[in-house]
């Protein structure tokens, strides 16, 4: 599929397009860019890692929303127990 607009492009790589448009992304963005690639990556819907982690799936949508809320730590530690992984590793962006 060929992307043809700024804004196609922007939905497609949100990271990308706030470097290139010279802004450091905020400590959310990144955590955001990196829960919705690992999810994608081990292939689980946003219910089936509610599930595995013990999170409602609305939180886990919310997290992964164009402005997502601040995390609790004990949210990040399941979410990181979920993806067979460490805290450190999880938050590893």
């Amino acid at each position: 599929m060929r992307i043809r607009t700024l804004q196609e492009w922007s939905v497609k790589n949100p990271l990308l397009m706030i470097y290139w448009l010279n802004m450091e992304p905020t400590v959310r963005e990144k955590l955001r860019a990196r829960l919705k690639q690992l999810r994608k990556q081990h292939k689980y819907t946003q219910a089936a890692l509610g599930e595995r982690a013990g999170i409602r799936a609305k939180s886990l949508q919310r997290l992964e929303n164009k402005n997502p809320p601040s995390a609790k730590i004990d949210t990040l530690e399941k979410l990181a127990k979920a993806f067979g992984m460490s805290l450190s590793e999880f938050l590893r962006f």
